[in-house]
């Protein structure tokens, strides 16, 4: 972490002691999501439920911070002192005179006590699209939706490592996420549509599949998948290596087809991919990074989503169910499905927020 001098310090207590309530200005949330991990190794996550954090400095005696404006704190230990790093990047050391943490984890209220703390990161909750957001597998260690209830089951030698936030899915080529079909996912009957997910594939030579709708696994039948978004697709259906592409399928069977220039994506780093669809004008855009970075009018029609089963991160379309024909290699995280079509300005919002870390 890089050292502050006073005056940056004083400038990002103001900051954060001053910092809005919610994370970005068009995506309201109530909670910050916490992953502490414990002086014995133990790791715990939740949604934190203190706003701000008592700190005591040398500059500026005690001070509230909210806990918005940090990303992480770290090497609390038995002493409490603590390194805050800020949303911006900024590091400083300060006393934390907060003694207890107070999370809502999976199963039920946590109090922890700061001097038994080792690393807190702070990430938006998934609450962060309000009602829009309808589905979010986190890979905190599990593949559970913490929206809708629509969990994940975990196929194949999947295993969890650090990710862009806490914990990532990391797939083998095999593995992957499979999702029983639900309303709340048939997200093609709505206005729009948005899927937004961090990758860090292995290679960016081998075409892999991000997400995918389909009605029978190992079906023969094309008329059984729906909507897919894949990374690396030759030019039959994406443009190459490194490139963005997304079939919208619709209800019809009829492909509608999208693709971002070649050599965008990068193996072995964190990105952010993101796709939206706006029925109503017929624009659909492809984000990197929360930039656009492929835009086309496709016309109005309703994506096929209505399916039997959400595969992240794996085709098994003329594979089979436990040997899919395309799989991703590398790790996933913070994987979001919206039920409409996010502005532009939204998805660069949450690329920022979630690219604090």
């Amino acid at each position: 972490m890089r050292a502050t001098n006073s005056l940056t310090f004083i400038a990002s207590v103001l900051v954060l002691a001053w910092w809005p309530s919610a994370v970005h200005a068009d995506v309201s949330t109530n909670a910050l999501r916490a992953t502490v991990v414990l002086l014995d190794g133990s790791r715990v996550v939740g949604s934190v439920k203190e706003d701000t954090l008592q700190v005591r400095s040398e500059i500026l005696g005690e001070v509230k911070l909210r806990l918005a404006g940090i990303s992480s704190l770290e090497g609390l230990g038995g002493t409490n002192l603590t390194t805050i790093k800020t949303v911006n990047a900024d590091a400083f050391r300060v006393t934390l005179v907060t003694k207890v943490l107070h999370l809502t984890t999976s199963f039920g209220e946590l109090k922890l006590a700061t001097d038994l703390i080792r690393r807190v990161e702070i990430s938006p909750s998934p609450s962060q699209a309000g009602t829009d957001l309808v589905a979010f597998w986190s890979g905190d260690g599990k593949g559970t939706d913490a929206i809708n209830g629509c969990n994940a089951s975990l196929i194949g030698d999947l295993s969890f490592q650090p990710g862009k936030q806490g914990q990532a899915f990391c797939l083998d080529g095999s593995s992957y996420l499979r999702i029983h079909g639900n309303p709340k996912l048939d997200v093609g009957q709505n206005d729009g549509l948005t899927f937004a997910c961090w990758i860090k594939p292995a290679t960016t030579e081998v075409q892999m599949p991000l997400l995918e709708y389909e009605q029978i696994l190992g079906s023969r039948n094309g008329s059984d998948v729906g909507i897919l978004l894949y990374i690396n697709l030759p030019p039959s259906g994406g443009s190459g290596q490194g490139c963005i592409a997304v079939n919208l399928v619709d209800a019809s069977q009829i492909s509608h087809m999208l693709a971002s220039p070649p050599h965008l994506i990068r193996p072995g780093v964190w990105q952010q991919v993101a796709l939206t669809y706006d029925k109503t004008s017929g624009a659909a855009v492809i984000y990197l990074n929360g930039e656009a970075v492929a835009t086309e009018n496709l016309g109005s029609f309703t994506p096929e989503t209505n399916l039997a089963y959400l595969l992240i991160g794996a085709r098994t379309a003329y594979g089979s169910a436990h040997n899919p024909s395309d799989a991703f290699t590398g790790c996933l995280d913070e994987f979001g499905i919206y039920s409409r079509a996010l502005s532009a300005k939204e998805i660069q919002s949450i690329f920022n927020s979630e690219n604090s870390n």
